[in-house]
């Protein structure tokens, strides 16, 4: 008994003592900031990669497109795949498309391009092209 009397008596008389407090609240508030941090990191990381993509996309099939006139589908494929890939991309889809189709753009009816999807990361994106 006589030592629960001390340690009321050292305490202040039976008190709470609040020293570090804002310690607890503090590391609460940062750990929550680099929670934010890290999930708007991500999102970026997200939008880099499909902007990225979308630009493979564009100069792949603008490279397929050209090599077509020339040498066929088969060819422009194979260059497609070289050309995405010296950019960073995965080639992932490569194929002739006539305009008017359900896959090329509006405004092309009987025109013949190159359909081509590129992969960067977890993004792809879909670019046609031709003549």
């Amino acid at each position: 008994m006589s030592l629960r009397l001390d340690a009321v008596l050292r305490d202040g008389g039976g008190e709470r003592n609040e020293d570090g407090s804002a310690t607890v609240a503090g590391v609460g508030v940062i750990l929550g900031i680099i929670a934010i941090a890290t999930f708007l990191g991500l999102q970026v990381t997200g939008l880099v990669q499909q902007h990225r993509a979308a630009a493979a996309a564009d100069l792949t099939a603008l490279s397929a497109a050209t090599v077509q006139i020339s040498s066929g589908v088969p060819e422009a494929c194979g260059r497609a795949a070289e050309i995405a890939e010296s950019n960073g991309a995965s080639l992932t889809q490569c194929h002739e498309v006539t305009g008017g189709g359900p896959d090329a753009p509006g405004g092309t009816a009987g025109e013949v391009g190159v359909l081509v999807e590129v992969t960067v990361g977890s993004r792809s994106a879909v670019a046609v092209a031709g003549p």
